[in-house]
């Protein structure tokens, strides 16, 4: 979709096959364990690369004029092909792919650098501009398929109300369907929640007394272990 969008010519011209027709250009896609015996062997560095991945890392090389190979666990070819789409190039209304060799791999497993709550990791989600429920979910969707493009790999979500029967009874299905999207991107979707009040024991006024969330907050006063 992204090829073409970038070249309408290509509209039509791509096709999910083993092969490439005559004049056209093979993306392989090879999972680790099945390199060798597909004709991609892995060197030593590949495999180091690999080995140090969380099960990330992929290996991007250009074979020959005619064939381009992704390499690595299932999530780490999805991230080569988000760098694939990075390294093609316009050139003369045609997009080029130039001759490479990556080997890439994250030294964090998880990435987070998307907090969608508007109010700290409390509550507010920044995802909702008054569009609707369709209109948010579309959004997020967007979002979360943004997120994949550059590789970050957690988001918060939602938080950190626990009382359901508040939620409008649209909140669980959407929820569903875009851990879902999520889930086939290898993005987690964070949620939690506070168990004892906090924010409102700090912090008075109209931000806290009007939410919906606002309860009552338990202190215990015996003594481990005796204590509630």
């Amino acid at each position: 979709a992204d090829f073409d969008r970038r070249a309408p010519r290509l509209k039509g011209g791509i096709r999910l096959e083993e092969t490439a027709g005559k004049g056209g250009v093979s993306i392989v896609l090879v999972e680790e364990a099945e390199a060798a015996a597909q004709g991609f062997p892995l060197d030593m560095l590949d495999r180091e690369a690999l080995q140090r991945s969380h099960g990330q890392g992929y290996v991007l090389k250009t074979i020959n004029a005619q064939t381009l190979c992704i390499l690595g666990s299932p999530q780490g070819i999805l991230y080569g092909a988000m760098t694939l789409l990075q390294v093609v190039h316009e050139s003369d209304g045609a997009l080029k792919i130039p001759g490479v060799s990556i080997r890439d791999y994250p030294h964090f497993e998880f990435r987070c650098a998307a907090d969608w709550l508007s109010n700290g990791e409390g509550n507010r989600c920044s995802m909702d501009r008054g569009q609707g429920w369709d209109g948010f979910e579309a959004l997020c969707k967007h979002k979360i398929d943004q997120c994949l493009k550059y590789k970050i790999n957690s988001i918060i979500l939602d938080g950190f109300g626990w009382d359901l029967k508040k939620r409008a009874p649209e909140f669980p299905g959407v929820m569903r369907r875009l851990n879902a999207h999520a889930r086939a991107r290898g993005i987690s979707l964070c949620f939690g929640g506070y168990g004892a009040g906090y924010g409102m024991e700090y912090q008075k006024g109209p931000l806290y007394e009007d939410a919906a969330f606002l309860g009552e907050v338990f202190k215990n006063r015996e003594h481990y272990p005796d204590g509630s």
